[in-house]
């Protein structure tokens, strides 16, 4: 894995994801209560996860829908 890496694997039957990188990446920072990441990085996690549907573009449609009618 390139240090700057990300791989993602959806566990097969379940709807749970693993998100990895490598141990030295600052590609996003792992605390004992956080997830420290760019915006960047969740937009390259949230369009590999719709490549390789993990989630659905409509999931995402849905969202956008919700926030702007609230």
């Amino acid at each position: 894995m390139n240090k700057d890496s990300i791989s993602i694997t959806l566990l097969p039957g379940t709807e749970t994801l693993v998100i990895k990188k490598a141990i030295d990446s600052r590609v996003f920072i792992l605390t004992t209560d956080s997830i420290i990441m760019s915006r960047n990085t969740l937009i390259v996690i949230l369009k590999y996860m719709m490549e390789h549907d993990m989630i659905n573009h409509k999931t995402i449609e849905g969202l956008i829908e919700e926030f702007h009618t609230e």
